[in-house]
């Protein structure tokens, strides 16, 4: 037995999505372009800025934006697996999954966190969207009805959008549940 290569048997979602946002940081317009239909935004909303693996509130609490006050403390270890900055001061929150469902406790605090941001007028902030990226085999009835704000899009959608890592982005489609 050889020892395997590890993009071949990994399951871990931080593995792909790693590697998108490098092509992310590159040109966020073809996921945008997903995105921004979804959320009903016109061709003038551009993506402006990209983040990974985001701590929002520790980071935003350290740069002196945001106080320190009970809710914020609270999650200021959540963080969100991409951040967008829009340019008309919106931020997209997106969380990933590849072989693993959304937990609903999950999309609770982003919708907490979402109430957060909105609520601190310093941060200037206008709206705040919610994103999944997940596999194309799962189909999460009670994400979509408890959660109607929160847009799905999945990683075969971006297969033919980003063709030099399209087999990563198989990948992580294909092993929903596995």
């Amino acid at each position: 037995m050889s020892i395997p290569q590890w993009d071949s048997i990994t399951r871990e979602e931080r593995h792909f999505t790693a590697i998108l946002f490098a092509e992310l940081r590159r040109d966020a317009r073809p996921l945008w372009n997903i995105l921004r239909g979804k959320f009903g935004l016109d061709e003038s909303v551009t993506v402006v800025d990209v983040g990974f693996e985001v701590c929002m509130f520790r980071d935003l609490i350290h740069a002196g934006l945001i106080e320190r006050s009970t809710d914020v403390m609270r999650r200021r270890k959540q963080t969100f697996d991409f951040v967008l900055t829009l340019s008309n001061q919106s931020l997209v929150l997106i969380e990933a999954k590849a072989h693993e469902c959304f937990g609903l406790d999950q999309l609770d605090r982003m919708e907490k966190a979402k109430g957060i941001l909105l609520n601190r007028p310093e941060l200037g902030i206008h709206n705040v969207y919610l994103a999944g990226l997940c596999s194309s085999d799962y189909n999460p009835q009670n994400v979509k009805k408890g959660y109607e704000d929160f847009k799905l899009f999945y990683w075969a959608d971006l297969t033919g959008l980003y063709p030099q890592i399209s087999n990563y982005l198989t990948r992580a489609d294909g092993i929903y549940n596995s």
